[in-house]
């Protein structure tokens, strides 16, 4: 993703803590995921969640829509696994 461009969509603090949303859009134009470049514009969203300790980050907790990233990009999407047989 070589253009690729981000816009902090929101931003809250409340006392330690700080959240982000973000938009990114870009080109696929190398290896992602474990899939070759399709050279397919993308955009995803993401929040990212940071504690702050002594005027630094002090834990880090990241969100990113990375199946709607893949579909986007022509990856098959399964509705999900096999229920669990608990019997």
């Amino acid at each position: 993703f070589p253009d690729l461009r981000m816009e902090v969509d929101l931003i809250l603090a409340e006392g330690d803590l700080v959240a982000a949303r973000w938009t990114s859009e870009g080109t696929n134009s190398g290896p992602w995921g474990g899939r070759p470049p399709t050279g397919k514009r993308a955009r995803f969203c993401g929040v990212n969640i940071f504690r702050f300790r002594d005027g630094m980050v002090a834990e880090l907790w990241n969100h990113r829509d990375d199946l709607g990233l893949m579909q986007q990009l022509g990856a098959e999407i399964y509705a999900g696994a096999a229920p669990i047989d608990d019997e």
